[in-house]
C-alpha cells in the first residue's frame, strides 16, 4: 500500500502544502486524498491555486458537496474569472441521475470534466447510516477514470481506510494523500449529561454571546429553540420528514449564515444539516455545543467556527455517552448486520424466503437492471461504516472513564484528555458562589444555618450517612480544596435582642477589603 501521507503540521495552508508541481503529477485515474482541519485553506486552494492552474491549462472542475447550504456558500465563494471553469454539484443529484439513467455511463454528469473535488466526502460514510443511496455517489465517482478524483475532509479516518482496502485489492490505482492539521482554539471543553443541564447554563450565558448547538433531532432542536423565544432561531434540513419542522426552519436566519457565514439572534439551534463545510465567520459566536453520537459528526459540527486570529476562542460542550450506551450501539449494529451475513452465507433461494424481495435494512437492497431483473446488492459504504462504528464503540468500552465518547473524540482531535470539565460541577460551583455571596457578612442562627448546611448537602457535600451533619471545620476544609474564597467563622451575639448569647456562624470572603472591618463587628466564639 503506498502511503505518502504527509506528517502532522499545525498552522499551515494547503497551499502551502501542494504545490504546482504536486498538481501536475496527479495523473487521470488517481486518487486524491487531502485531509485538512477546518480553516487550513481548502476552499482558497480549490477556487484559487488549483483553480487558476486548471484556468490556465484548459482544465474543467466539478465540485460536488453534500448539503444545500454549502452549495450555496460555495457557489458564492468562485471567482468571476472562473464560473466557465468550475461547476458545483450535490452528490444527492449525482446518485439521482445515477437511478435515472440505469448507470447509463455515457449520460453521466462526470464525464465532462477532468477534476472531480469530492468536498467533505466523510458524507459517504457518516450519511450513509439514514441515506441509502451515499454509495451509489461514490460508486459514480470512483468509475470515473477518466478524470483525477480529489477528496476533501477533516475527517478522513474512514474515508481513508476504506480506500486502503481498495489500493490492497488492486480496485484502485495507489492513493496519494495529504494531510494539514490545526490546533483547536478552544476557552473551556464541557462533557455534559442531558439537555436540561445546557438549557439551564444557556440561561446564564451573556447577551453579547452567541451560541450555536447541534442537536440529534430537530424536535430537541426546535424544542430549545421555543425555550429561547425572541432570542434563537431553529434551522433544520429541507428534506425533513416532518412537515412541521420544515415550516418551522428560519430561512431568513439560513441565508444570513449563507451569505454573511454569521447570524444575528443570540442562540442558534440545528441539526446536522448545518453539520458540513459551512463557514460560521464571528468572534461572538463564543459556544459550540453538540448532542451528537457520531465522532466524525462531532468533529464537523465544532469546525463550522472559522477563528479570525489567535484571541477568537470557542467553548466546547460534548455530551456524554456511558458505556451502557457503547454497549446499546453495539447491539443495534450486530442486529443489523445479520442479514449481511445471511445473505453473504446463504444461497438466494433461502434468503429470498427469509427476507423477500423489498429489504429495508439499508445495508441490503434490491436493484432492476436496464433488462427489467431484479438484483439484490450490499451497500458497501454503510457495511464499512458499520464496521468501523463497531471498532470505535468496542474501544470506548475499554476506556476506564464514565466518558468514553469524549476521550475518544480527544484522541482524533488530538487534545489532552485531561482537559475536558464536568459542566454539572461548573454549574454547582456557579451557583454555590452565587448562594454563599448573598450570604457573606450575614449572622447566621439557628434555622439559617441549618439552611445553609441543608443546601451544602443537597448540592455539594454528600454523605454516605444521611444522619451526619455538616460542621464548620468539614465545611472550611471544602472550601480550601475547591479554591474558594470563603471561610466560615463562629461567634456569640452580644448584642441586647432576642439572639442575646446565642452563637451564630458568619460567612467571610477571603479577598474583600472590608473583611477587617466586618470581623471587627463579631466577637469570635472560641468554644
Amino acid at each position: 500500500m503506498n502511503n505518502n501521507m504527509n506528517k502532522i503540521q499545525s498552522n499551515l495552508y494547503i497551499s502551502d502544502v501542494i504545490s504546482i508541481e504536486d498538481i501536475e503529477s496527479w495523473k487521470p485515474e488517481q486518487l486524491v486524498l487531502i485531509n485538512a482541519s477546518t480553516g487550513c485553506g481548502k476552499t482558497y486552494f480549490i477556487m484559487h491555486s488549483f483553480g487558476k492552474w486548471c484556468k490556465e491549462h484548459g482544465k474543467k472542475i466539478l465540485i460536488l458537496t453534500n448539503r444545500n447550504i454549502l452549495k450555496s456558500q460555495m457557489v458564492n465563494d468562485v471567482p468571476e474569472d472562473l464560473v466557465d471553469v468550475v461547476k458545483i454539484l450535490n452528490y444527492q443529484f449525482v446518485s439521482a441521475q445515477v437511478m435515472q439513467t440505469k448507470g447509463n455511463e455515457s449520460l453521466s454528469v462526470l464525464k465532462n470534466y477532468d477534476y472531480i473535488v469530492c468536498d467533505e466526502c466523510h458524507y459517504f460514510f457518516t450519511d450513509s447510516t439514514f441515506n441509502n443511496e451515499t454509495d451509489i455517489a461514490i460508486d459514480e465517482v470512483l468509475k470515473a477514470k477518466h478524470a483525477v478524483r480529489i477528496f476533501l475532509s477533516a475527517t478522513s479516518v474512514v474515508i481513508g481506510q476504506y480506500f486502503d482496502q481498495l489500493e490492497e485489492e488492486k480496485k484502485i490505482a495507489p492513493i496519494k494523500k495529504y494531510s494539514v492539521l490545526k490546533p483547536l482554539q478552544y476557552e473551556n471543553l464541557y462533557r455534559y449529561k442531558n439537555n436540561e443541564s445546557i438549557l439551564t447554563y444557556l440561561r446564564m450565558i451573556p447577551a453579547n454571546e452567541k451560541v450555536i448547538m447541534f442537536c440529534k433531532s430537530a424536535e430537541e432542536a426546535y424544542e430549545n429553540a421555543k425555550a429561547f423565544e425572541g432570542r434563537s432561531a431553529f434551522i433544520c434540513s429541507k428534506y425533513n420528514t416532518n412537515d412541521k419542522f420544515k415550516k418551522k426552519s428560519n430561512d431568513v436566519i439560513q441565508k444570513e449564515v449563507e451569505t454573511t457565514s454569521k447570524f444575528s439572534c443570540q442562540f442558534l439551534f440545528v441539526t446536522t444539516a448545518l453539520d458540513n463545510g459551512v463557514n460560521i465567520i464571528d468572534r461572538d459566536v463564543k459556544h459550540i455545543i453538540c448532542d451528537v453520537t457520531d465522532l466524525d459528526t462531532i468533529q464537523q459540527c465544532i469546525g463550522r467556527k472559522r477563528f479570525i486570529d489567535e484571541n477568537d476562542k470557542v467553548n466546547v460542550y460534548i455530551k456524554q455517552m456511558y458505556k451502557k450506551g457503547a454497549r446499546c450501539h453495539l447491539q443495534k449494529i450486530a442486529r443489523a448486520n445479520v442479514i449481511v451475513d445471511d445473505f453473504e452465507t446463504m444461497n438466494i433461494e433461502d434468503f429470498v424466503m427469509k427476507y423477500g424481495r423489498n429489504i429495508k435494512n439499508g445495508a441490503i437492497y434490491t436493484q432492476i437492471d436496464e433488462s427489467g431483473h431484479l438484483h439484490y446488492k450490499v451497500n458497501q459504504i454503510l457495511k464499512f461504516k458499520r464496521y468501523w462504528d463497531k471498532i470505535y464503540y468496542k474501544a470506548m468500552i475499554l476506556y476506564n472513564c464514565s466518558f468514553p465518547n469524549v476521550i475518544a473524540l480527544s484522541r482524533l482531535m488530538h487534545i489532552d484528555e485531561t482537559a475536558w470539565k464536568s459542566l454539572e460541577d461548573d454549574m454547582d460551583i456557579k451557583s454555590l458562589d452565587s448562594y454563599i455571596r448573598k450570604l457573606v457578612g450575614k449572622k447566621l442562627f439557628s434555622e439559617g444555618k441549618k439552611n445553609f448546611i441543608d443546601y451544602l448537602q443537597q448540592t455539594t457535600i454528600y454523605f454516605a450517612d444521611k444522619r451526619k451533619t455538616l460542621g464548620m471545620k468539614t465545611i472550611n476544609g471544602f472550601f480550601e480544596d475547591q479554591n474558594y474564597p470563603y471561610y466560615v467563622l463562629s461567634f456569640k451575639e452580644t448584642q441586647r435582642n432576642e439572639n442575646r448569647n446565642k452563637n451564630y456562624w458568619v460567612i467571610l470572603a477571603k479577598d474583600e477589603s472590608e473583611m477587617p472591618k466586618k470581623r471587627k463587628k463579631h466577637k469570635k466564639n472560641e468554644s
